[in-house]
């Protein structure tokens, strides 16, 4: 924010307060998906559109661009955290929820670390832009691979999890 954006505190309350507006919209629209396969097609999309929701910022160093990316990106991550708790919850049978919930989101959050720790280091040795920009590629590639295996998967009328995509 500071070298980047040449902003203050507040800046980064304001960017902060855009993500989490963002999870409340993406947390309303993930209500609103019935079945599956609309589940775990939206659950591929949050990947693109993170991925996109990272690069605008990288792109364009302004603050109302950074605001939007950061907007788009707390609505991904409100569909993601949806969309995710739905599938476990709607394939897993309540008295094993709990540890469904665990074995799913504790490979996340570890993924999360990793990649918070790998940033720091690549700040090392590249600009702060660069390293928005290689993040926001990366989710985005990772994303439409993801989209592509849930929509042929589904396209062959198997469920994600006899796919491979979820474990049962």
């Amino acid at each position: 924010m500071r070298f980047v954006l040449h902003g203050d505190e507040f800046l980064l309350g304001a960017m902060q307060a855009c993500w989490m507006v963002g999870i409340l919209v993406g947390n309303r629209l993930a209500a609103r998906l019935g079945t599956v396969s609309q589940a775990a097609h939206a659950l591929a999309i949050t990947g693109i559109t993170t991925g996109i929701a990272v690069l605008i910022p990288a792109a364009f160093p302004y603050v109302v661009a950074a605001g939007i990316g950061w907007f788009i990106g707390g609505v991904s991550n409100g569909v993601d955290n949806v969309t995710a708790n739905a599938i476990v919850r709607l394939r897993t049978p309540e008295e094993m929820r709990g540890r469904a919930f665990a074995a799913v989101s504790s490979p996340v959050m570890g993924a999360n670390l990793l990649r918070t720790a790998a940033a720091g280091g690549l700040l090392l040795v590249m600009g702060p832009r660069a390293v928005f920009a290689l993040s926001g590629t990366g989710a985005l590639l990772s994303g439409a691979a993801c989209l592509m295996f849930v929509h042929r998967a589904l396209k062959r009328e198997r469920s994600p999890a006899e796919a491979g995509l979820l474990s049962n």
